[in-house]
């Protein structure tokens, strides 16, 4: 028989575990980790999250849209340094001590730094959490860098 997995035979439906006749499972049943080994209380998910961004680059400012579900206004932390927007948010864990988790996925904390399409002024900058989407409103900097040198012959 070809090793291509699309040829194997497939096994007998008839022998699957029917999922009414499992019964309770006790925390030491409950198939976690890797390799089949336990991990009672398991406390953390992913350690640090990227949020989605989408980055608008209008005639004045830059807005950016973070994802941020989950996380209050007090949880987050928006930074900016000329061209560098930084965004970290952290949580409260909402799982109780002697809960046993089986699986977590949402993490407690997220960050990003994002290179910005222009240099950005920190004064006027506004920042609104709503519906898990923050929208950052990053005024631009004056764009005068180059001055013109008019060139003139002898």
């Amino acid at each position: 028989m070809s090793s291509f997995p699309f040829n194997q035979e497939q096994a007998d439906p008839s022998s699957a575990v029917d999922p009414t006749q499992v019964g309770e499972w006790s925390a030491e049943q409950v198939p976690t980790g890797y390799g089949g080994q336990q991990q009672p209380n398991v406390r953390a998910g992913p350690t640090v999250g990227v949020p989605s961004v989408d980055i608008v680059d209008t005639e004045e400012e830059i807005i950016a849209y973070v994802d941020l579900p989950g996380f209050d206004d007090d949880d987050v932390r928006i930074r900016i340094d000329g061209q560098t927007l930084v965004i970290d948010a952290t949580r409260e864990s909402e799982i109780e001590e002697d809960d046993t988790v089986v699986l977590t996925e949402r993490p407690r904390s997220v960050e990003r730094v994002i290179t910005l399409p222009a240099v950005v002024r920190a004064g006027g900058a506004e920042a609104e959490l709503n519906d898990g989407v923050c929208m950052i409103s990053l005024p631009k900097a004056a764009t005068d860098r180059y001055e013109e040198i008019r060139v003139t012959s002898d």
